[in-house]
């Protein structure tokens, strides 16, 4: 059909040469025809741009300095001509009709801004099932369903990965990745595009996701430092969605008692590694979104113990300020 839109897939990788294959097969076995495929290198070191020689005449191929996979996806971005835009890890795989069935879904209900599938996780080296991700989350709706409040299921199921989108390009032009973010970056995106109108979301699980827990090459394997930044980022970020003068008031309800929970693990962690005083801030900021006993105890006991305290390493930034990390 002559009409029908053109749908970019952007992929971006690094030091993946062993998935990327797999995935770039994965895009070209779609039943949709009307694509096209960039891969964003950011900077891989291994012979990625190598074994994706035989496939240029299939994909945009661009490689760039390593900045980070928020910086890869808005490049990818920035260079593609669909009308749709949706994204697919370097090890990760779609079946067959992902590309098809979310394009018709968006097509028959043109309200929705966004579209999520569904996925099947594989975490081989931890739990030999694979599972179903609504599933596992807890998300049971029997019934395909526009959501005109995708705000309240993403801050309750934690649904939407970004394998498992597709996206109206018009609106990435003023919701692209935060690339302050290298942790939680997807979860940043999402919520920020929660507000931006409805969301067509699918039962059918047409991704096909394998994560180990163990990757020299992702952040499941995270340091010290790492584990850190991520609980800073998803304080900082919730902070900037609490900040919206829109929200309904069950949704900045959920918003402060995840931020209360995500301020208490960050002190936990802090304290842990020897920050008692951003424990105690971390704490204390806890205490104003919700009051729970658990960061109370901890307050008392930093109060009455007599280790001194240290040098500040991370406040907790205030509402509507990037990550500094």
């Amino acid at each position: 059909m002559k009409d029908e839109p053109l749908i970019s897939v952007i992929i971006p990788t690094y030091n993946r040469a062993h998935t990327v294959i797999k995935a770039i097969k994965s895009v070209l076995e779609q039943s949709w025809i009307k694509k096209e495929i960039i891969i964003v290198d950011d900077g891989s070191t291994d012979n990625t741009e190598e074994i994706i020689q035989p496939y240029l005449s299939k994909v945009k191929y661009v490689k760039q300095q390593n900045q980070g996979v928020s910086a890869a996806r808005n490049k990818g971005i920035e260079i593609s001509s669909g009308e749709y835009i949706t994204f697919l890890d370097s090890d990760d795989i779609w079946l067959e009709t992902k590309i098809e069935h979310q394009v018709n879904d968006l097509i028959n209900y043109p309200e929705c801004i966004l579209h999520l599938t569904n996925a099947l996780v594989d975490r081989p080296n931890i739990n030999a099932n694979i599972f179903n991700l609504f599933e596992q989350r807890g998300f049971k709706s029997k019934e395909n369903l526009i959501e005109y409040r995708p705000l309240q299921i993403l801050l309750k199921y934690d649904l939407a990965m970004v394998q498992c989108c597709m996206v109206k390009k018009k609106l990435l032009s003023e919701c692209k990745f935060d690339t302050n973010y290298r942790i939680h970056e997807d979860l940043d995106f999402f919520l920020r595009l929660s507000l931006m109108g409805p969301w067509y979301i699918s039962r059918k699980p047409l991704v096909h996701i394998c994560r180990y827990l163990v990757d020299s090459n992702n952040l499941s394997s995270l340091n010290r430092t790492d584990t850190l930044k991520g609980k800073k980022n998803l304080i900082v970020m919730h902070e900037n969605i609490e900040s919206n003068l829109n929200l309904k008031n069950n949704e900045r309800k959920i918003i402060r008692k995840k931020l209360s929970v995500y301020l208490r693990s960050y002190g936990n962690s802090l304290y842990k590694h020897g920050y008692f005083n951003d424990s105690h801030i971390a704490y204390f900021k806890s205490l104003k979104k919700t009051l729970h006993i658990k960061p109370l105890i901890f307050l008392i006991i930093l109060l009455f113990k007599k280790t001194p305290l240290q040098k500040n390493l991370w406040v907790v930034s205030g509402k509507g300020n990037s990550p500094s990390l």
